[in-house]
């Protein structure tokens, strides 16, 4: 769930509510229903990919017959959804941070969203692009990320400008 979150920067909301049925897993895509019910479809990379597929072969050893467990990509007996919930799967978060010897406050699911983003963006992906792969109506709502932009532009100025290696010396 956290290479999923990662790879794609879904909210955990959609993250928990994926069906099996949101897999196009041939053409590398998940289908995600977003805030407001919008629908987008999500690149997932071919590692990411391979992960679920293995999850998938261990999940089935874990559904119980008689329940309608197999329509949600991570089900759960004690959620009355029929999938895990968003607080359940922070709560697990916060366990495999304490046996990893992580300080739980410096993980989230939107911290994974997050570094999702800034890490696209500090990789040349263009802020209208990100904005669809986030689901986000407002290009303002995406701009918040821009941080990253400016630190690597300065960088790119103060590395490359004629000027500024006058000064360096």
């Amino acid at each position: 769930m956290i290479e999923i979150l990662y790879a794609t920067g879904i909210r955990v909301s959609e993250l928990v509510g994926l069906k099996l049925s949101s897999l196009y897993e041939k053409e590398n895509f998940i289908f995600v229903t977003g805030k407001g019910n919008k629908e987008r479809l999500v690149p997932v990379d071919q590692n990411t990919l391979s992960t679920i597929e293995k999850y998938l072969k261990v999940r089935v050893e874990f559904l119980n017959a008689d329940k309608n467990e197999d329509k949600w990509l991570f089900p759960s007996r004690n959620s009355k959804l029929g999938h895990i919930s968003r607080q359940r799967f922070h709560q697990l978060l916060k366990v495999l941070c304490k046996e990893a010897n992580i300080d739980a406050k410096y993980v989230s699911p939107h911290k994974l969203r997050h570094a999702f983003a800034s890490h696209l963006l500090a990789n040349g992906m263009d802020l209208r692009s990100l904005q669809m792969l986030l689901g986000h109506s407002d290009i303002s709502a995406t701009q918040i990320y821009t941080h990253v932009l400016s630190d690597r532009l300065k960088s790119t100025v103060e590395d490359n400008h004629p000027l500024s290696k006058v000064f360096k010396e």
